[in-house]
């Protein structure tokens, strides 16, 4: 460390204690503080204001000259470790981090990549600390700053999804088992990884497919296809997560240190890479635990159509539903009408979907395709088996019904579950559910009336679905799950239709 390092960090102590005191002889520029030099020290005139640092955002730090900084203070929500990193920046980028007390703890200069700093650190709950940022020796200019908390992820077999592309981690090959690179949603194992928190803070990410190897890097390099799959555990084939509140993740590697795992562009079948950390505000870095099975979001063409919409959308998950057969036509063939006459605006619950999900499977006009659904009525599903059903590639279509205070059925509404996706409150990892709704904002009486929309894709907890209470003003507070439908049969003796296999 160069004799100006060491006067920039006396700087920073100073600096702090005195921001503590409420007696820095600094001036401070509205909004973001200005920065700190040994200039502004001569001056006693006005005391100093410090920005609050908090998770997932990102904070500017600007800087004039050699030596001046910025001081943000930052209060971690709860005790656990905590990443600190710089980005898109001029100059060299440089931490110091000091207590309440105006104690020093820790600092770093380089580590996240690209003369950025990157600074990692346990802290406690409810306690203040300070960072103070500048640059390294007399540089200055401008960066960013970005606190994330280390992810608790509970021991899964999920999807990871990543941002930029919506690919998933899928396994080259198969047969070679050897590179991990980035497809779409298909039915099999090779999406599919167990993640594992093991001793030591750190995850192993582990396939389900095959030999069930472990996802690990063969080098330190950025910007080469070196993501890889081995047998064994390693620090290779260990990594660290971090995240931000919406679910997005960065996947640091034990092994290189700033460096997480990318995608090099939005092709299919892309081998994966390592990219810095602290590498521009590329959604390419970040991943989500998530998945959203393929099909097509539809409307309901009339207000009580719901369950005829959500059947269609249901079987057009598993087999491409002709256009010929329509909601209306469905309508028609359930009440043994004329197929092109004016349907009824009929209700109907979870036989009348059944029925019309295998009117348009063209079960009545292909012998050997049999689409059997299997109605669990008034049984509520548990978030295990809701997750286990999804990743056996099956959507859900959920009735949830409105009930009187005497018990007695009023109303309901149909929709489907296609997928599931993460937040963390507190860097704890909870699911939301992915809906596909047929409601459309105007849904028409008539059946000349146009459909204004064509449904919407809702993101809910587990507790929206199961009673709705409190999560929107658009349903009544004692709307209950009370019914589900899965296909759980074959076609022709395969596990699936061949739409995805």
């Amino acid at each position: 460390m160069s004799n100006r390092t060491l006067l920039c960090r006396s700087l920073c102590v100073f600096i702090v204690a005195s921001l503590l005191l409420c007696t820095l002889p600094v001036v401070w520029a509205q909004g973001i503080q200005k920065n700190v030099s040994m200039a502004n020290l001569e001056s006693t005139d006005e005391s100093s204001d410090i920005q609050t640092l908090t998770l997932d955002d990102y904070y500017r730090v600007y800087t004039y000259d050699a030596y001046e900084t910025n001081t943000f203070q930052f209060v971690p929500p709860v005790d656990g470790e905590y990443l600190f990193y710089s980005s898109v920046a001029t100059g060299d980028p440089v931490i110091y981090l000091y207590n309440s007390n105006m104690e020093y703890i820790d600092s770093n200069d380089d580590s996240g990549g690209n003369l950025q700093f990157r600074l990692t650190v346990s802290l406690t709950a409810g306690q203040t600390y300070y960072l103070v940022c500048g640059h390294c020796e007399e540089d200055y200019g401008s960066y960013r700053i970005t606190a994330l908390m280390a992810a608790a992820i509970p021991n899964t077999v999920c999807y990871f999804r990543n941002m930029l592309s919506s690919n998933y981690i899928d396994i080259h090959g198969p047969n070679e088992q050897r590179y991990a690179h980035q497809w779409s949603y298909h039915i099999g194992m090779q999406l599919k990884w167990n993640i594992v928190k093991q001793t030591g803070g750190y995850y192993t990410i582990q396939s389900e497919y095959g030999n069930k190897y472990y996802l690990g890097v063969s080098t330190r390099d950025v910007g080469t296809n070196n993501v890889e799959l081995f047998a064994s555990v390693s620090d290779k084939t260990k990594w660290r997560i971090y995240a931000k509140s919406n679910g997005e993740l960065f996947v640091e590697s034990v092994y290189s240190p700033g460096c997480v795992l990318s995608v090099a562009n939005t092709l299919i079948g892309s081998e994966l890479q390592l990219n810095y950390i602290s590498a521009s505000a590329s959604n390419a870095n970040k991943w989500k635990i998530e998945v959203e099975l393929p099909t097509t979001l539809e409307g309901q063409k009339m207000s009580n159509w719901c369950w005829n919409a959500t059947a269609r959308m249901m079987a057009n998950h598993y087999y491409s539903v002709s256009s010929e057969r329509t909601q209306e036509r469905a309508v028609n063939y359930i009440t043994n009408s004329v197929p092109d006459d004016e349907p009824a605006n009929i209700p109907g619950g979870s036989s009348y979907a059944i029925c019309a999900a295998k009117y348009y499977y063209e079960e009545d006009v292909e012998t050997e395709r049999t689409f059997d659904l299997v109605d669990y009525n008034t049984k509520r599903l548990g978030q295990a088996r809701l997750r286990q059903f999804l990743h056996d590639g099956h959507v859900i279509f959920i009735g949830r019904g409105y009930y009187s205070a005497e018990g007695d059925r009023r109303e309901g509404h149909a929709s489907l579950i296609v997928g599931y996706t993460t937040v963390y409150l507190n860097g704890l990892m909870e699911y939301r559910y992915l809906i596909y709704d047929p409601w459309p904002a105007t849904p028409p009486n008539s059946w000349e009336t146009p459909v204004v929309t064509q449904g919407r894709r809702l993101v809910r907890s587990y507790g929206w679905i199961c009673s709705g209470v409190g999560t929107s003003s658009e349903l009544p507070d004692n709307f209950i799950w009370d019914t589900y439908v899965v296909f759980e049969t074959t076609y022709a003796g395969d596990n699936l239709p061949p739409k995805y296999n």
